[in-house]
C-alpha cells in the first residue's frame, strides 16, 4: 500500500495532523498500537491556554507567546468555521479563570495587564459575574476571567477519531522497518494484521512519529543512533469527587511563578470530579498517594475558602509526560518537529499547540509536493485499508475519572 504520509500515534498531535493533511487531499493514514489518546492526551485537563499562566515571574509579553492565538483558533473549530470541524466536541467551560491568594495582588495585576488591555482577560468584581466557588475569594484577592476555553478531551478524541476513522487502524505495536539502499530514508514498514495474522507492507514518502512516550521506541526503530533525545517531566495529579463540589475552571496564583493549583471539573454520574494540576502535580511526584492527597486537601483549604470537601473521595493520578529534551530539563516553550531523512518526530508539548504543530507538517509535506507529484484525494472518507478489511479501529482511551477499576479513598 502506497501513501504520502503514514502517522504512528493518535493522540492530539497525530489526530490533528491527520485531519489537516486529509483536508489538504494528502494520502495519509495513521496506526495506533494502544487506544486513541492513551498515555498523555486523555490525561489533559482540556484547557486551551492563551499563555496567561506562564506570564508570572517572566518578562514575556502575552502577545508574544505562541499560545496567544490558540483560543480563537480552537473556538473557530468548535463553531464550525475553523481548520477542522469539532462540532461534536464538548465544551466544559467557555472561559478559564484565575484567582489570587492575598498578598500577591500587585504581582498578578502587573503580569496580566497585557492580557486585560488585549481583551483576553477581564477582572471580576461583581459576585454575580463570578463562579460561585470563587465568590469567597473576591474579598481577599482578585479573580480574572481568561479567554481560554476548556474542552472535554474524551469527546474531542472521539470526534476526531470518528471524522477520520477510515484512515485510522489498530496494530499490535510490532513492526519491521526497511531502509532504502544507500540512503538515510525509510522505504517501507511491515506490520501484522490484528485479525488475520498476515503481514501488511506500507510504503510512504513521509513517516510521522507522534506517539508521545512511544516516540522513544519508535525513533530507535526508525532512526537508530539518529533518534532525537527525549526527557520526562512526570506529574502527580489528584482527583476529588463529591456532592458538594461546585464547578471550577481556574488557576490559583500565589507567590511562585507557577499556579499553586489548576482545577478543572468533569461531569460523571453521581457528581462532578475536580481534576487538580499545576504546581501541586509537579511537586507531588516524590510523594506517595496518601501524602499527595493530603497535600491537595491542605492546598484547597488554604487557597479556596468555603470549598465543601466533606463527603469527598480522592484518588491520585501519576502521569509520565514525555517531551523533546531541553537544556536543564526545562519546560518546552514551543511545539517541536525533528526531521531526519523522511522521518518526522513530533511533539505538541501542550494540547493547545497541536494546530501549530500540524501546520508545520502541512508546510513540510506541501513543499515536498511542489517538487514531487503526489496523488490527491479530496475524499476525507478515503480508505487506504480497503484491501485489508476487516481491520479494526482503535478504541478511545478512558479518562482517569471514568476508569471502573480506579481506587478512591476518603480523606487520609
Amino acid at each position: 500500500m502506497d501513501l504520502d504520509v503514514l502517522i504512528f500515534g493518535t493522540g492530539i498531535a497525530g489526530l490533528w495532523t491527520l485531519g489537516r493533511l486529509a483536508a489538504a487531499g494528502i494520502r495519509v493514514a495513521a496506526l495506533e498500537s494502544d487506544s486513541v489518546g492513551s498515555q498523555q492526551t486523555v490525561y489533559s485537563q482540556g484547557i486551551v491556554h492563551g499563555g496567561a499562566k506562564y506570564l508570572f515571574g517572566r518578562a514575556e509579553k502575552a502577545s508574544s507567546s505562541p499560545l496567544s492565538a490558540m483560543p480563537r483558533l480552537w473556538r473557530d473549530c468548535i463553531n464550525g468555521c475553523g481548520e477542522l470541524r469539532l462540532d461534536r466536541t464538548g465544551l466544559l467551560s467557555e472561559s478559564h479563570y484565575l484567582w489570587t491568594t492575598g498578598g500577591v495582588v500587585s504581582q498578578v495585576t502587573g503580569a496580566i495587564a497585557g492580557k486585560v488591555v488585549a481583551g483576553d482577560a477581564t477582572r471580576i468584581t461583581n459576585r454575580d459575574d463570578c463562579p460561585e466557588a470563587l465568590v469567597p475569594v473576591l474579598g481577599k484577592g482578585r479573580v480574572y476571567r481568561l479567554n481560554e476555553p476548556v474542552f472535554d478531551v474524551p469527546s474531542l478524541l472521539t470526534d476526531l477519531r470518528t471524522s477520520f476513522q477510515s484512515r485510522i487502524r489498530h496494530y499490535d505495536g510490532t513492526l519491521e522497518v526497511r531502509r532504502a539502499t544507500n540512503s538515510e530514508k525509510i522505504e517501507s514498514v511491515t506490520v501484522t494484521h490484528p485479525l488475520t495474522g498476515n503481514t501488511v507492507t506500507l510504503r510512504a514518502r513521509w513517516y510521522v512519529l507522534a506517539a508521545g512516550a512511544g516516540n522513544e521506541v519508535l525513533s530507535q526503530q526508525f532512526l537508530n543512533a539518529a533518534a532525537p533525545k527525549t526527557q520526562r517531566r512526570p506529574l502527580h495529579m489528584v482527583m476529588a469527587r463529591g456532592p458538594g463540589l461546585l464547578p471550577v475552571f481556574a488557576h490559583c496564583i500565589g507567590s511562585r511563578p507557577k499556579p499553586l493549583v489548576t482545577i478543572t471539573t468533569h461531569p460523571v454520574d453521581g457528581g462532578p470530579v475536580w481534576y487538580l494540576g499545576g504546581e501541586l502535580a509537579e511537586s507531588g511526584v516524590g510523594r506517595d498517594d496518601t501524602r499527595q492527597i493530603q497535600h491537595a486537601i491542605d492546598t484547597l483549604h488554604r487557597t479556596l475558602p468555603g470549598a465543601r470537601l466533606d463527603m469527598t473521595e480522592w484518588s491520585s493520578v501519576p502521569i509520565d509526560r514525555a517531551e523533546p529534551a531541553q537544556r536543564h530539563g526545562r519546560r518546552p516553550e514551543h511545539e517541536c518537529v525533528v526531521c531526519h531523512g523522511n522521518v518526522l518526530t513530533i511533539w505538541p508539548t501542550k494540547l493547545a499547540l497541536a494546530p501549530r504543530l500540524a501546520a508545520r507538517l502541512v508546510d513540510t509535506v506541501a513543499h515536498d509536493a511542489s517538487n514531487v507529484t503526489m496523488a490527491r484525494t479530496a475524499d476525507t472518507d478515503w480508505n487506504p485499508f480497503a484491501a485489508f478489511e476487516p481491520w479494526p479501529n482503535p478504541s478511545v482511551a478512558v479518562p482517569p475519572w471514568l476508569e471502573t477499576k480506579r481506587r478512591w479513598i476518603s480523606a487520609p
